[in-house]
């Protein structure tokens, strides 16, 4: 998959921009094209401003972890799921009725609101200036 993201993809995208004449272009994936979109913009953020739109059909999740705090949280997170529910039937973490109850009654407000997310952006933030402490 990284040859056809890293190498391949951006191949297609100068010549089809270079064919075109066109300053930016439309992308849209499905399944594994959303992957490697994602892993090409991962790698070669460059890309990201030849487009002008990009969709994702059905899309897969690409994540270069950087920090070993955010690598831990999520590996942990990951085997909680796991142990919890190990044919993946169900979705950890899922908007239940009672979630949204108790985060429409206690998460308002700007001040709690951070906090109510701060365990969320400790975990998937890649730049620590986004996490407002």
């Amino acid at each position: 998959l990284d040859e056809y993201a890293t190498i391949d993809l951006p191949v297609m995208i100068d010549y089809t921009i270079n064919y075109t004449g066109q300053k930016k272009i439309s992308y849209i994936g499905h399944s594994l094209g959303t992957t490697l979109i994602l892993m090409l913009f991962a790698e070669k953020p460059e890309y990201v401003q030849k487009f002008d739109i990009v969709i994702h059909f059905a899309p897969v999740a690409y994540q270069v972890t950087k920090s070993p705090s955010r690598w831990y949280w999520t590996s942990a997170v990951l085997q909680v799921q796991q142990s919890l529910d190990p044919w993946g039937t169900t979705e950890l973490g899922r908007q239940s009725s009672s979630m949204v109850a108790l985060t429409s009654r206690f998460c308002t407000g700007k001040t709690i609101l951070k906090i109510c997310f701060l365990p969320a952006l400790v975990i998937v933030s890649k730049d620590p200036s986004e996490i407002p402490i």
